[in-house]
């Protein structure tokens, strides 16, 4: 990966990350009421009273949705950040964060109390730092993979 698409994907995950932090909390209070509930149709999705009741969060090059699965409710984000000379290129992040748990047969258990706020600050260097200490570590370990291959 070059350095101009680090720097998208730097950015595209602080902007994914600010945006999941702000709705966050819109989420959890829009169905914290819906707990004990049914909230699914019988084709998994949402119920029209759940809809309805979902944060109108709309900002540019950004897509969001709820999604369900046998682990819970989860917020999914997906944000496109363009880099380069072209206006096609882009470099897609996307998150997800689980806000309830306990989903069971469609029917809303308790909030993860345990969220933490995604951090938003990342910065190139310290990622191309963290790369460069990732590969020493793994020629380390390569190093001493060779010197015990003689005693499999």
């Amino acid at each position: 990966m070059n350095l101009i698409q680090l720097t998208a994907q730097v950015n595209a995950r602080n902007k994914v990350n600010q945006h999941c932090n702000e709705l966050y909390p819109l989420l959890i209070k829009a169905l914290a009421p819906f707990v004990g509930q049914k909230v699914t149709r019988a084709d998994n999705s949402l119920t029209l009273k759940v809809k309805t009741v979902l944060p109108v969060y709309e900002r540019k090059g950004l897509r969001w949705h709820v999604s369900i699965d046998g682990s819970g409710l989860s917020l999914v984000m997906d944000i496109c950040e363009p880099y380069g000379d072209h206006s096609n290129l882009y470099q897609n992040t996307y998150a997800v964060l689980y806000f309830f748990e306990s989903y069971n047969n469609g029917i809303l258990g308790k909030v993860f109390e345990h969220q933490k706020t995604q951090k938003t600050d990342y910065a190139i260097d310290a990622i191309l730092a963290k790369r460069k200490e990732l590969e020493e570590a793994r020629k380390k370990v390569r190093d001493i993979e060779s010197e015990l291959c003689p005693f499999n």
